[in-house]
């Protein structure tokens, strides 16, 4: 079903602008759009727009402040009422302060984060020396050996290696990182060697050892340094947290007023037109919004509220009961009904339950994947879960029908009847359901394009009168001939001035020359004609899924009956059950969806809609 939404324009006193726009904001229920599909160009050449929103920037500070407290915003709109006593001047000077404040600090982190890098480095380097088993201290001894630890790029990795082949140098690497390598290099004190090294884009680094001893001696000098750096860090942390929580009162007050303006001004930039005294801002509402206006209208004087022409469509605002809005997700798949467009949720819910019961009937089948759907909706909040836990219900309803518990029929009696003891019995079944599905296709398409004012297609297209009066025509003839072996030869008449009437759809609305649309027409009926048997004729499935699902689970019971070990029998029964459970479960709900969009939604359902998306407060 849908709600019905109306064009509306307001306008306004200038001094008026942030009390209207709250109100607007705070319903919940306003969608601004471009005045120029609500307004002639006449009177929007005479208005100017906004250029910017002057608290963007004053928001972004009062971010910067939450973020870096580790706090989340909670503003309570409800809160400001216009006019306010409030300075934004004042505002503004003490977020500057705050920040200013907080900068500092966070300034200081960095710093030591920076260090903090710099040491868990130089801890991995003497972890690396330690697995090789290097003693620094007596490097450190000898006299004509040296040593130097740093990285170089990948790309001169190899060339740097090659040139001090010929030199008294022993090169180690230590470390692997994305653009460097890390090198540890003993070699004998030359000046070419150091030359080498000096010229060839080697970073050396510098340790900063202040004690003697191992690399592993070293490595805990590393750890101690890398500890204290971290409590710097959290006490600097908790700094920035106590200024904040000095001042949150002001923090909370303040962003709570910013907040508002600044939502209520992005409005105003994008979707608003002014002048010198006046503000326009046009849009969709509700009727229970667009009376709460007229309301607030005999409230101001320089108020206007005007229920506008448009030029472009209405969007659309579904409302549905609590159970079949879950099912929503299924309409829009197809796409997303217009305005004056059916709402087709209510049906399609029932026809996609019936669908699928019919196909997966069975008790134990069907509990199992409602308990696993509704749990996983609980979980994720997703409605597609809510429609698997549905059709596991509906299972469950068409289990009793046929008599089926995990695929044994012994158990429960049928309450109708069971499909392998009835084949012909369901597919002639399915194929009457489908004879009604299709008729109440046509139905539903036949009022709908009288409702939008299409009452041409209605009389000609192949899914209003024509097509649905050449339906009934074929599917009487056909029963009566399946019956009796005879042909309604008079039905040949009615007959042909339905197909008439379908060819001449195109050949008096088409375009092109009169031998085109003719030529079109003629493929387009004969196109008609095809798609009433296959359409028809799909519907089967419904009661070959049927047989199909008793059928399945008896070849896994006749799997079971071979084996001699009653342990590996009853394997192979638990088995077949997740198999037709998971496998047969997905199968069946795919042909449920197809046989609802392609021989049901596409004979009347359009889904060149939009949602109805109303202006909301936005963090």
């Amino acid at each position: 079903m849908h709600e019905k939404i109306y064009p509306v324009t307001l306008i306004s006193d200038k001094n008026n602008i942030e009390s209207i726009l709250k109100q607007l904001l705070d319903s919940g229920e306003f969608q601004s759009a471009s005045a120029e599909f609500f307004l002639n160009e006449k009177v929007i050449r005479e208005l100017y727009q906004m250029d910017e929103n002057p608290y963007e920037e004053i928001f972004q500070t009062f971010t910067y402040i939450f973020n870096e407290a580790e706090k989340q915003p909670e503003p309570k709109v409800e809160k400001i009422v216009f006019p306010t006593v409030l300075d934004t001047q004042e505002i503004s000077e003490f977020t500057q302060e705050l920040s200013m404040s907080i900068t500092t600090i966070k300034k200081e982190i960095l710093y030591r984060q920076k260090l903090k890098e710099d040491i868990k480095k130089n801890l991995d380097l003497m972890h690396s020396l330690d697995k090789l088993s290097i003693d620094l201290t007596e490097l450190d001894n000898f006299r004509y050996l040296s040593y130097t630890i740093g990285k170089i790029s990948r790309i001169y990795y190899q060339r740097f290696v090659d040139s001090l082949e010929k030199e008294n140098v022993l090169v180690l690497d230590l470390l692997e990182e994305k653009e460097f390598i890390w090198l540890f290099i003993i070699y004998e004190c030359a000046q070419n060697t150091e030359k080498i090294i000096s010229i060839s884009n080697f970073l050396q680094t510098d340790l900063e050892i202040s004690i003697n001893g191992t690399a592993s001696q070293i490595s805990w000098e590393y750890w101690d340094k890398l500890r204290a750096i971290e409590y710097e860090i959290k006490i600097l942390q908790l700094e920035i947290k106590k200024i904040f929580y000095e001042k949150r009162r002001f923090i909370y007050s303040y962003f709570d007023y910013i907040f508002v303006l600044k939502n209520i001004h992005d409005v105003l930039h994008e979707k608003c037109l002014l002048n010198n005294n006046f503000f326009v801002i046009s849009g969709w509402t509700t009727q229970k919004t667009y009376e709460k206006l007229l309301e607030k209208q005999k409230e101001e004087d320089l108020f206007i509220v005007l229920r506008s022409s448009c030029t472009e469509e209405c969007p659309t605002k579904l409302k549905n009961p609590w159970f079949f809005k879950h099912f929503e997700t299924l309409v829009t798949m197809f796409g997303i009904p217009k305005s004056n467009e059916i709402d087709p949720t209510i049906s399609i819910s029932v026809l996609f339950l019936v669908f699928y019961g019919m196909m997966f009937g069975d008790i134990g089948h069907g509990l199992v994947l409602a308990f696993s759907g509704f749990i996983l909706f609980l979980m994720k909040k997703n409605s597609i879960f809510f429609v698997i836990g549905s059709a596991g219900l509906s299972s469950v309803l068409f289990g009793f029908l046929y008599g089926s518990f995990f695929g044994f029929e012994d158990i429960f009696p049928a309450l109708w009847k069971r499909p392998l003891d009835n084949i012909n019995y369901f597919l002639v079944t399915s194929i009457v359901i489908g004879f009604v599905i299709i008729i109440t296709a046509m139905l539903t398409h036949t009022v709908n394009m009288f409702i939008i004012g299409k009452a041409k297609e209605a009389v000609f297209d192949p899914n209003g009168i024509s097509g649905f009066g050449l339906y009934i025509i074929i599917l009487w003839a056909a029963v009566y001939f399946f019956m009796t072996g005879k042909f309604l030869y008079f039905l040949i008449y009615p007959a042909g001035v339905f197909v008439f009437m379908i060819l001449l759809k195109e050949i008096i609305f088409g375009e092109g020359s009169f031998l085109m649309r003719f030529i079109q027409g003629f493929f387009e009926l004969f196109e008609v004609l095809i798609s009433y048997l296959t359409n028809t004729l799909s519907f089967i499935r419904l009661g070959a899924f049927a047989i199909n699902h008793a059928g399945l689970f008896m070849a896994f019971y006749m799997m079971s009956q071979m084996t001699q070990n009653k342990g590996l029998s009853f394997l192979i029964l638990v088995l077949g059950n997740i198999l037709i459970i998971v496998l047969e479960g997905v199968i069946v709900f795919i042909q449920a969806l197809r046989l609802q969009m392609y021989e049901y939604f596409s004979r009347f359902y359009n889904g060149n809609g939009r949602f109805f998306n109303p202006d909301r407060y936005k963090l």
